[in-house]
């Protein structure tokens, strides 16, 4: 029969070496260079081509019952560990994390217990918001979890073309259905990741094929013949082709998309070439080490991101060293040998007759592990209830000061007691339009309007642009309110009002659609961010929202301008956390490398509001000011900040047309 030829009994050692080749090409890259390079794809193209190989055996041994065996294999190899990482991490994450990163470390955590972190990485990725901390202690799960997902489907796509494959004796169905899914999800990753790369990144329909190709190749790999020279030849070229892909596709490039074929066709011609005989590379990678080391390829990938992530908090945020880069690597590989020696191995001795045991026993460590982290969150959960339920009141308290104090009494070396509170509160302080969904997610078009105000009124006063000029909202709201204006805010996540060149077709699209709109209403007045700074490079005026002024201006509009705040590389709830004594000092921003006045002598517009003065003082920039925290995250001002100085924003607004107020 065609599909009992398929089983071979012979072990491959250098399949194993190819798994090290991944994990130390990642390990390499993620501490070195804080990049992709392509290991992860490997470990793909590999797990799918053993899967097939361990599902053919076991559907031959026990028929469509087979399924569950299949699955209890993958439980056995892979819950243990998982566990026992996932535990050591949170309790080490609890106590070396600064306070504001432990909520959205627990949400992953739970997110990994139940396999779908990278689906909980894609909703992050939608979130702009969420995109500004710094990644998890767990963050590297989101691999296994595609993994998994993977297992849990291939039986439903194999068993049933192996019973077709059966019953024809050709392999002809099954080849069509697994090339069949491999350029689906090809053409699906290739569209998805040039629309939406990082939500591309985690999606298991962009990773399929990587699997699939490695399935393909399992039933593919008996029909073909090698000779000698070629098999030499196609390890050479697998290893070129993988440190390429590691060393030469540059940061800037979309991923997976096309560029996931070199990493996944070096995978492929290494597996081919040590299929008959194994010359040179292969040989190396079936010795012993690599053989022994592939055994803990995996748990080496799994553990060395935690290690990496506390080795640079414990740093103050720092890159790894060369020395501190093998100090992970040497913990790292510790981690992995003590998890195979006392938690794999001695699990995999024990008599299936106790295995429903231990089954029982890690599905209850897991639910238990997930359960302690939800009751942790109920603190942090109940704290951004409280800040949601009371920063609307904020502005009438008895405490508050409506007028603007002047930063520069705040520059000096005296500490403001910042409670733990208050850096957990602050990233929850974000405008009402944002609070209440009143902003498009950065890969729709379609235009999302909120009106604030008097509703009836005929003047409308209109906000516009990304969640830069959504943080302007609440004085804006006010004068609204005061003078019977409508407010109507259209904003898009990372979208400013004139597309940029990399903004991408979504932003364009919504731009479009906001201008006709700005045409059929014809507000009084439109205010938009005037110039647009960066956490790299000094503040600008972007020429493709100067032609945008112009077409609105033309049309008898009114604008103003808001200059933009500057913009840090590293969130600063989490700079103040790692630097509570020392914060003034090391979480300052120098103004000069961030903010140019020039920008502001020959405006396009008009009217532009400058708010340099709010933030920054005699060249430093504070990250508290009058007791605020001055931002959420990297760039996004606090909305009680905000509140703070809205009485000057209102009032060099109504200079500007005094008629209108």
């Amino acid at each position: 029969m065609i599909v009992e030829q398929l089983v071979d009994k012979k072990y491959r050692n250098d399949i194993q070496g190819i798994r090290v080749l991944g994990a130390f090409i990642i390990l390499i890259f993620h501490i070195w260079f804080n990049r992709v390079s392509g290991g992860v794809d490997v470990f793909f193209v590999v797990s799918g081509y053993l899967m097939a190989s361990v599902l053919v055996t076991d559907y031959l041994n026990h028929g469509f019952e087979s399924v569950l065996c299949f699955w209890a294999r993958i439980a056995k190899r892979i819950i243990p560990s998982t566990i026992t990482i996932l535990i050591v991490t949170v309790v080490a994450g609890y106590f070396i994390l600064p306070p504001t990163l432990i909520e959205p470390f627990l949400e992953e955590v739970i997110s990994v217990l139940f396999h779908v972190e990278n689906i909980k990485l894609i909703l992050n990725s939608v979130d702009y918001l969420a995109r500004e901390f710094p990644p998890s202690p767990v963050q590297q799960f989101w691999a296994l979890s595609v993994q998994v997902q993977f297992y849990f489907l291939l039986p439903f796509i194999l068993l049933p073309s192996l019973r077709v494959s059966q019953a024809t004796n050709s392999l002809n169905f099954l080849f069509f259905v697994l090339f069949t899914l491999i350029l689906s999800s090809f053409c699906y990753s290739l569209y998805l990741t040039s629309i939406e790369p990082s939500t591309a990144y985690f999606h298991p329909l962009t990773r399929a094929w990587e699997f699939f190709s490695g399935v393909f190749l399992f039933f593919l790999i008996k029909k073909i013949k090698l000779k000698s020279r070629v098999s030499g030849l196609f390890s050479i070229v697998g290893i070129v082709l993988l440190l390429c892909a590691a060393l030469l596709v540059s940061p800037d490039l979309n991923y997976p998309g096309y560029v996931a074929t070199i990493p996944v066709c070096a995978a492929i011609l290494l597996i081919l070439s040590g299929t008959y005989e194994q010359l040179y590379v292969n040989k190396l990678l079936a010795t012993p080490w690599f053989s022994k080391m592939g055994s803990y390829s995996f748990t080496i990938y799994l553990w060395h991101w935690p290690v990496l992530v506390f080795y640079r908090e414990i740093n103050g945020g720092k890159e790894a060293s060369l020395l501190g880069g093998l100090l992970i690597i040497s913990a790292s590989l510790v981690l992995a040998f003590l998890t195979s020696e006392y938690v794999e191995k001695p699990l995999k001795s024990i008599d299936k007759s106790k295995w429903k045991l231990v089954g029982v026993s890690s599905v209850a460590v897991s639910c238990s592990t997930a359960f302690f982290c939800w009751w942790l969150l109920i603190d942090y959960r109940s704290l951004q209830n409280e800040v949601y339920n009371s920063i609307d009141s904020k502005v009438v308290a008895t405490d508050w000061s409506p007028e603007y104090v002047n930063i520069a009494t705040t520059i000096d070396d005296n500490y403001a007691n910042i409670t733990r509170k208050q850096l957990l509160a602050v990233r929850w302080n974000r405008p009402k339009s944002i609070r209440e969904g009143c902003q498009q997610r950065p890969t729709i078009s379609d235009l999302i309007i909120c009106e604030y105000g008097n509703l009836n009124s005929d003047r409308v006063l209109m906000l516009v642009g990304s969640s830069h000029a959504a943080q302007w909202m609440y004085p804006i709201e006010q004068l609204a309110i005061e003078y019977g204006f409508k407010l109507k805010v259209m904003t898009k996540s990372g979208c400013p009002f004139g597309a940029l060149q990399n903004s991408g077709n979504s932003c364009s699209q919504w731009n479009k659609q906001v201008i006709e709109k700005l045409i059929e209403d014809k507000p009084s007045l439109l205010i938009v961010n005037a110039t647009l700074t960066s956490s790299v490079s000094k503040e600008f005026v972007p020429q493709e929202w100067v032609e945008q002024w112009k077409l609105v201006s033309s049309e008898g509009i009114k604008i103003i301008g808001i200059r933009d705040n500057p913009r840090r590389l590293e969130d600063l709830t989490t700079c103040i956390s790692r630097n509570i004594q020392n914060y003034n000092l090391v979480c300052r921003l120098d103004s000069s490398d961030l903010l140019d006045n020039d920008v502001l002598l020959e405006h396009a517009l008009e009217n532009v509001i400058d708010t340099s003065s709010y933030f920054c003082s005699d060249g430093v920039c504070p990250p508290i000011i009058s007791n605020f925290i001055v931002l959420r995250d990297k760039h996004h001002i606090n909305e009680l900040y905000v509140r703070h100085i809205s009485h000057e924003i209102q009032q060099k607004i109504k200079s500007f047309y005094p008629e209108l107020f």
